[in-house]
């Protein structure tokens, strides 16, 4: 089912009983509730969906120098792969639209490195500070 222009919908052909609605729309995080239908009675379920969580990062040789075409992924709390971003000439990659709180951000180019983050919490959260240093010798944590 998809809402009209002002967000709204209706199903009216659905009999008694308890549901679950979940509503869902790009680049926000899910909504899901319980519904109780009684026969004859309308229920009006009001839904804000807030903005999904971002991740953004720089990564840089040992020298500092950023790092461009460094493969950057990111895995899921189930350990899948969800998304996979190749740096800018700056270094810098970016996700969005992450509707989950617990990931993993896996940056090679040299020896991988890698850094588990949360995202989750308020409304938008937008994570900048998912940095990494490529290079021989070490894990390369930041």
């Amino acid at each position: 089912m998809t809402a009209d222009e002002k967000g709204e919908f209706a199903l009216p052909e659905l009999a008694p009983g308890t549901y679950t609605l979940t509503v869902a729309a790009a680049g926000h995080r899910p909504y899901a509730t319980q519904v109780e239908l009684t026969a004859g009675e309308p229920v009006r379920v009001d839904a804000e969906l807030p903005p999904a969580a971002r991740v953004r990062g720089t990564v840089r040789d040992r020298s500092g120098r950023p790092l461009g075409d460094a493969r950057v992924s990111l895995l899921d709390e189930s350990g899948d792969v969800v998304g996979q971003v190749i740096t800018g000439a700056d270094g810098s990659f970016g996700f969005g639209a992450l509707t989950g709180d617990h990931y993993t951000v896996v940056a090679s180019g040299y020896a991988p490195a890698t850094r588990q983050i949360t995202v989750g919490g308020a409304a938008g959260t937008e994570r900048r500070d998912v940095d990494f240093l490529l290079g021989h010798g070490d894990d390369g944590e930041e």
